[in-house]
């Protein structure tokens, strides 16, 4: 049973898909990973399958859209999560003036299922949710990596925890105090996304932000599940991996230009993330 590819009406310059090519679902009762990707669809976008050859699990982080699920007819809007499978007929059409921007994830193997199952996003089901921040940098991040050609057990991990928060109820920015709360972490991580390559410490992009460390740790803590360290962390390594792979610069060069300060530390915690040093990532993917 092969997953191919389809050509579907969507925003090439906008759209990212990260495509595994498995042809047979595993032997064994692990978890393997078909394809990822984002969409951002046009407003003639359509898409009808009797069945499919996997699970498939889609997540609304934009505009509106009908879904038919067997004999079940539902609204999407921003938090939808439904998933398909092989005996799932399954329509999905975007709303023409608030066209849908989704995140997917395609699966196989009896791991898989059983996360969905215990999640309690079976198969021909589909769920309202409140969005969760990590969601589209999870996705986003397995794209990447394949991208990079980091291929490992890390992306099935994330694959899995990425179920379990599609199915997690999760505070959203409310009115008053916590929507300007909201509106705080999402210009600090703005920003960082826009200037990690700078040298400094948390502290100092808290300073420039003006505000204090401490508050912004708790923002990034309550809105995306992860401290801004290791957000600023994540972000740096990231960028790292493609100046390794795709540029002829020195362990050193490399370290500063993403705004360590000293490559000692640079390559400890790249060894950290990575299970590798620089070096040896560059020898391996290179």
């Amino acid at each position: 049973m092969e997953l191919k590819a389809q050509s579907v009406p969507v925003d090439p310059t906008r759209s990212r898909y990260c495509f595994f090519d498995i042809k047979d679902p595993p032997a064994d009762k692990g978890i393997s990973l078909a394809l990822a990707g984002y969409e951002k669809t046009l407003p003639n976008y359509s898409i009808e399958r009797k069945s499919f050859p996997c699970l498939g699990i889609e997540f609304v982080v934009g505009g509106q859209g009908q879904l038919d699920l067997e004999n079940d007819k539902h609204d999407l809007e921003i938090g939808s999560v439904f998933c398909y499978g092989p005996s799932t007929y399954h329509r999905i059409v975007t709303n023409t003036e608030k066209p849908l921007e989704k995140y997917f994830i395609d699966l196989y193997g009896k791991a898989a299922e059983a996360a969905v199952k215990a999640a309690g996003l079976s198969e021909g089901s589909c769920l309202q949710r409140t969005p969760t921040s990590r969601i589209a940098p999870l996705i986003d991040g397995i794209i990447q990596d394949a991208a990079d050609g980091v291929i490992s057990d890390s992306i099935l991990e994330s694959s899995l925890n990425l179920i379990l928060l599609l199915t997690q109820r999760t505070q959203g920015p409310q009115s008053g105090q916590s929507g300007m709360a909201y509106e705080t972490f999402r210009k600090a991580k703005t920003y960082l996304e826009q200037h990690y390559t700078e040298p400094g410490s948390v502290i100092d992009f808290a300073n420039n932000l003006h505000l204090d460390s401490a508050y912004l740790t708790r923002l990034f803590q309550r809105f995306a599940n992860e401290t801004p360290h290791r957000f600023l962390t994540r972000l740096r390594l990231s960028r790292a991996s493609q100046l390794l792979l795709h540029h002829d610069l020195q362990i050193q060069e490399v370290a500063f230009a993403v705004g360590f300060q000293d490559a000692f530390h640079f390559s400890t915690r790249f060894r950290k993330h990575y299970g590798v040093s620089p070096k040896q990532f560059r020898q391996k993917f290179d």
